[in-house]
This record gives C-alpha cells, sequence and structure tokens, in this order.
C-alpha cells in the first residue's frame, strides 16, 4: 500500500499517496491520518448538532445518500471514500459526511486573489477563515492517482479528499463560500469537496473546468477560482441553479470574498447579515492590487476593515473554539507547488509543498 505521513511542519502534516485503484488510494490515505480524520469527525459532529441542529443519525443518513448518489454518477469517488473508510476505521458515512460538509454548515469564510498575469508570472493566494484549531486536524496531500488522472497537491482536512491545491498541470485551484437560494443541501453526486478533487484530479485548463462545473449538480454554492501555469483564470461562481465565469479584469487581477460578482446569481444572494464585510474586503483586495506574491500576503494580512478584516484574528463564538484566519495558502502555477502557513496570514510561517513527480509508486 502506497501511502505514508512524511513530515510535521507547522501543525500540518503531508501526506504522499500514490495508487492507481481508488479504494487503494483511499485506503492508504485513510490509514496514514486516521487518528487527525477521527478529530474532524469529532469536530464537525459537535458543529452539526450546535450550528444546524443536525444530530448523528441524521448525518449518517446524509452520508449514506451521498454513497448512493457517488456510486451512481462517481464510482471512482466512492471507492476511494470507502478507502478512507477502511483505513482510517471510520464509517463510511461519516467520510462521505465529512466531504459534503460544505453542504450541512457553513460560514461566510475565506477571501482569495490572484494574477494571471503580472511581474513574478500567474499566482494565486488565499485566507482560509474558519475554527482558528482547524490546521491540527489538517493535511498536505500530495497525491499520484495513476495515469489516468493529474498528479496534485492539495491543503486539506483529514479525511476530506480536497480542497485548495495546484496539480502537474499547472492548474492551481481555490475555494471562497457562498450560499444562494437555490441552495438546497440534498445529497448529490457533487459536493463541493468531491468536486474540488475532480477539477484537481482531471482539469488541466479553464475551459475543463467550465465544462466539469456545468455539467455538476451541486447542492450548495461556492466560489472556485483557478489560475494556470499559462496564464489563464477564471472565478467560478457554482450554485444549484447555475454556473457563472467571472473572468480577470483588464490587468489580470483575480479576487474574489463571500458574495456573488454575477449580477444575476447575486439576485438570489444568501449572505445577507455578512454581505457588506465580504463587498468591504473584496474592495480592499481590488484597491491594493497586488502584482506579485508578496504583494499578494500583504493584502491577505490587511486588518484595515471597519466590518471585518481580511486577516482575522481569534473572534469568539459562545461554546465553540474561536473563528478566524486559520491558514495562508499560496499557490505556483509553474513551479507547480502550494505553500501553506498556519494561523493569522500577517504571521504565518508557510512550509512549501510541491506536486509529485511521476513515477511517484514504490517509494
Amino acid at each position: 500500500m502506497a501511502g505514508r505521513a512524511v513530515r510535521h511542519a507547522d501543525r500540518v502534516h503531508q501526506v504522499v499517496v500514490a495508487e492507481s485503484d481508488a479504494f487503494l488510494r483511499g485506503k492508504a490515505y485513510g490509514t496514514a491520518l486516521s487518528e487527525r480524520a477521527h478529530a474532524v469527525w469529532v469536530s464537525y459532529r459537535r458543529l452539526f448538532s450546535q450550528l444546524v441542529g443536525i444530530d448523528e443519525p441524521a448525518v449518517l443518513r446524509y452520508g449514506s445518500a451521498t454513497l448512493d448518489k457517488l456510486a451512481a454518477e462517481r464510482p471512482h469517488v466512492g471507492r476511494e471514500l470507502e478507502g478512507v473508510a477502511a483505513g482510517s476505521g471510520l464509517a463510511p458515512e461519516v467520510v462521505a459526511a465529512l466531504n459534503a460538509r460544505t453542504e450541512l454548515v457553513f460560514s461566510a469564510e475565506c477571501a482569495t486573489v490572484g494574477r494571471v498575469r503580472g511581474p513574478e508570472g500567474p499566482w494565486l493566494s488565499q485566507n482560509w477563515d474558519w475554527y482558528i484549531d482547524a490546521p491540527e486536524r489538517c493535511v498536505v496531500v500530495a497525491c499520484d492517482p495513476g495515469p489516468a488522472e493529474h498528479r496534485y497537491v492539495t491543503f486539506t482536512e483529514a479525511g476530506l479528499l480536497a480542497k485548495i491545491g495546484v496539480n502537474d498541470a499547472g492548474l492551481a485551484l481555490s475555494l471562497d463560500i457562498m450560499r444562494h437560494d437555490s441552495d438546497h443541501g440534498q445529497p448529490t453526486a457533487s459536493p463541493v469537496h468531491v468536486l474540488l478533487r475532480e477539477v484537481l484530479a482531471s482539469c488541466a485548463t479553464v475551459a475543463e473546468v467550465a465544462d466539469l462545473l456545468g455539467q455538476a449538480r451541486p447542492s450548495a454554492s461556492s466560489c472556485f477560482a483557478v489560475v494556470t501555469a499559462e496564464g489563464d483564470g477564471a472565478c467560478f461562481e457554482v450554485t444549484p441553479s447555475g454556473v457563472a465565469c467571472i473572468a480577470p479584469d483588464a490587468d489580470g487581477l483575480v479576487h474574489h470574498t463571500n458574495h456573488f460578482l454575477d449580477p444575476v446569481l447575486a439576485d438570489g444572494d444568501r449572505v445577507v447579515v455578512k454581505h457588506l464585510q465580504s463587498c468591504e474586503r473584496d474592495a480592499l483586495l481590488v484597491e491594493r492590487r497586488p502584482a506579485t506574491p508578496a504583494e499578494g500576503r500583504a493584502a491577505l494580512s490587511d486588518h484595515s476593515s471597519s466590518v471585518q478584516p481580511i486577516c482575522r484574528h481569534d473572534e469568539a463564538m459562545p461554546g465553540l473554539p474561536p473563528t478566524g484566519t486559520a491558514a495562508y495558502i499560496a499557490l505556483d502555477p509553474i513551479a507547480r507547488t502550494l505553500s501553506v502557513g498556519t494561523g493569522p496570514t500577517c504571521r504565518a510561517e508557510p512550509s512549501t509543498f510541491s506536486v509529485p513527480e511521476a513515477p511517484l509508486r514504490g517509494f
């Protein structure tokens, strides 16, 4: 079985997985991160209950229904999740529900900025805003799924197949959570984190991302921002009612927070209470117009917003861990690297991880 935990840096483990068989790949991943995957389940079981009132039996029913949908429409993903369950010791229904966590629980979180062209080439970076203890349960997965799919490296919560990352084709991918009136939370074969895995494993171009997301039938909304080594990019606002493609602006800036930029989808924007803070954070990114990755990090370290800063520090949540900017992630599509530092972006100390070089098997 090809799977191992490689190192521990700034509280982020790296797991290397190389299996062309989906079940064995998932099992290798689950075995290497079992303890952290169990910690993720403990955390989300509490969030499901306290934030949205979903008890454990309901979560398991949701996970079971998601597995059924995956078996019918994305069997390779379903088998991979079953492998994660076998390796980690978690129930398959739990693993499926964790990979559909965005459909069950969310917050207005994250900010993304990048360039499709600039003095240092294309780049993409983001703040991951969530519970500040979450990085203790996260991993960087360097995955070689075999010749039929792209090799990739992704920063994700243990047990979830993917989140933010870059692949061997030089396609970088970030994520910003959104909410829309068409969100319905029903189990589908296209949970947000499954779609992130599918983009990284199967897409090399912006057009391919557009095709994949256009055919998906998600039940929750998110923004998938992509930038390629060739200097292309877009923000895809994905909802159950349709997908909008937001092109980079005239000089190549890519930016997004948690509200819809597409005017049609904006009519159904459900982030009402926190909408102003999302708009202000996005406006600050546009005003700063970072040209390089270093300037991008400086923009993502901004504390000047009057409603909620881009770089957030330890906001109290009654009965729950504090929230804030849990990690800073920088993606280099040309070098095929992911750099991640835990804690607020202004003081994070990133470590850099690379897409696996082929062939990775037999290490």
